[in-house]
């Protein structure tokens, strides 16, 4: 666990770096400023493909600060946010910059508090994205309504898989 000071450190010394592609930093509590820290890295790095920050603490603060990276970066491909307590307001921002991103193909937002209001924006956000093809929404707050919005959108989306159970593969 190397904390919001570590999740600082980490995204300082990835600004310097040219040849990192995957970056997996699960369950090392980078909280809010951690998340803060790597998402001011992620507007400039142009290297990093993967990178996997589940289980980090990060809440609505810090995921923000993530999805607005997401709306610069052009190299990141996929991106674990599982298990960080996003909620729907930060689901819409996510939303938001999905519709300006070009290079992300995989999504996993699993294990957070998603409503239905988060799963019909990013059900929007499928209808639009001709690069997201694999989202995983897995224990999220949705119901069955929101999951028929979702299930209507991906007849018309390019999305591969799109899971939100666990029961589904």
């Amino acid at each position: 666990d190397i904390g919001e000071n570590g999740g600082v450190a980490l995204a300082e010394a990835l600004r310097f770096n040219n040849t990192l592609t995957h970056m997996n930093i699960n369950c090392n509590g980078i909280g809010d400023e951690g998340g803060r820290a790597l998402a001011e890295t992620l507007r400039k790095n142009s290297t990093l493909t993967h990178l996997f920050t589940a289980n980090n603490m990060i809440y609505n603060e810090g995921a923000r600060a993530l999805t607005e990276a997401l709306r610069h970066n052009k190299t990141l491909q996929l991106i674990d946010i599982s298990g960080n307590g996003i909620d729907d307001e930060c689901t819409e921002a996510l939303v938001e910059a999905l519709t300006h991103n070009k290079s992300l193909s995989l999504v996993n937002i699993s294990n957070n508090r998603i409503g239905d209001r988060g799963g019909k924006a990013l059900a929007e956000a499928l209808l639009k994205s001709d690069n997201l093809t694999h989202v995983s929404m897995v224990n999220n707050r949705i119901s069955d309504e929101g999951e028929k919005a979702l299930a209507q959108s991906l007849v018309h989306s390019k999305a591969k898989s799109f899971i939100t159970r666990e029961s589904q593969r």
